[in-house]
């Protein structure tokens, strides 16, 4: 009739960016069922499709199915004619890709409901792998992998042409290439850091899909004197935090625009949990009969902060399972700037120790 309803109005300087109108087709026959999609086997490039044909109009009444038209990509390929209850139709084609089919049934009341479906026909490239695991043993890392069960895009590919390429991070150092077993023994790492691998299939068609391991501090202790800040070009990843209550509320760098709190590591109070949270520096190499001297600098965030801070030296970083020895403690501290505190180390015995920064309540 050519009648109008004003839904609103439309202000100055408004952007239309996009407008959709709701539609649904109200006759013709009900969508296929059952659609499914069999790829050649071993990247044959064909498809087996098989589906159910509907038996309804849309409207409720009996549907006499007169064809089926197959879609390939939004391309008609093919028509069945008088179909009956099921139907299936082999499709060759001459590339290997992702191929969306799209069926649309039509009866003596015209089109009907269309249904799609896609899957990847022809070689794929490999998957990601699975399981990564990521240990050290001494000084070096050992890397063990599951290799991947389907291609990159679901699709087959080809195992007996897998191999492997093994990159150490964060220092981007390739280290294989054509790598065929599903296990890698790092022993090139001479710096204390925390590594992990990226480890990237192919086959002879080309590269898969990458993936990359767990994180881990690995490497030789550190000589004294070491000296180190938490600014942007510090490696302050190779401390260690742990949350022994688990309440995620524990040490981390921080990097605010106020800048007196910028670049240091940094515990958040809180304000029901008791705190029980400890930072550990990496691990340093110390000699029998040399002292040695701890330089630290220690502010309290807010006046209402009220936790309180000891430092230990400890031969390893579980406080279940460690010889624990405080050297200092503190349990206020200015808000208003930061203090400069020094403690000296009369000489342990010679070895391997960490410093661990422990912030704990009453």
């Amino acid at each position: 009739t050519g009648e109008a309803l004003n839904l609103g109005t439309i202000r100055d300087n408004a952007e239309v960016t996009s407008l959709s109108i709701p539609f649904s087709i109200t006759r013709g026959p009900k969508a296929i069922t059952d659609l499914t999609i069999e790829p050649g086997t071993n990247g044959t490039l064909s498809a087996i499709l098989r589906w159910t044909n509907p038996i309804e109009n849309i409207d409720g009444t009996p549907a006499n199915i007169t064809k089926v038209e197959v879609y390939r990509n939004e391309t008609l390929i093919h028509t069945v004619q008088s179909p009956g209850t099921t139907s299936s139709l082999t499709d060759n084609i001459t590339e290997a890709g992702t191929i969306t089919y799209k069926l649309i049934p039509y009866s003596n009341k015209g089109a009907g409901e269309s249904a799609k479906k896609s899957a990847y026909i022809g070689t794929d490239l490999p998957g990601k792998v699975t399981n990564i695991m990521l240990k050290a043993e001494e000084m070096s890392a050992v890397l063990t992998w599951e290799a991947p069960q389907e291609g990159m895009n679901g699709g087959w590919f080809d195992h007996s042409s897998l191999t492997y390429t093994i990159v150490r991070l964060p220092d981007n150092t390739e280290l294989a290439t054509e790598w065929t077993t599903t296990t890698y023994t790092d022993n090139t790492i001479t710096e204390l850091n925390v590594y992990s691998y990226k480890i990237i299939p192919k086959t002879n068609i080309g590269v898969g899909a990458e993936s990359v391991s767990n994180p881990l501090l690995i490497g030789e202790a550190i000589s004294v004197p070491y000296q180190m800040g938490f600014g942007e070009n510090e490696n302050y990843q190779i401390w260690t935090i742990l949350d022994v209550n688990q309440d995620e509320v524990t040490w981390n760098h921080y990097d605010a625009a106020f800048l007196e709190f910028r670049d240091c590591m940094r515990y958040t109070f809180h304000r029901t949990n008791t705190a029980d949270d400890w930072l550990f520096t990496p691990k340093f190499k110390l000699e029998k009969e040399k002292a040695y001297s701890i330089k630290f600098k220690v502010r309290q965030g807010f006046a209402t902060d009220t936790e309180k801070l000891a430092l230990y030296l400890l031969p390893e970083t579980d406080p279940n399972n460690m010889e624990k020895e405080k050297i200092w403690f503190k349990e206020k501290f200015d808000n208003k700037a930061y203090e400069d505190f020094e403690v000296i180390i009369p000489g342990p015995e010679t070895g391997e120790y960490t410093l661990g920064f422990h912030v704990y309540s009453d």
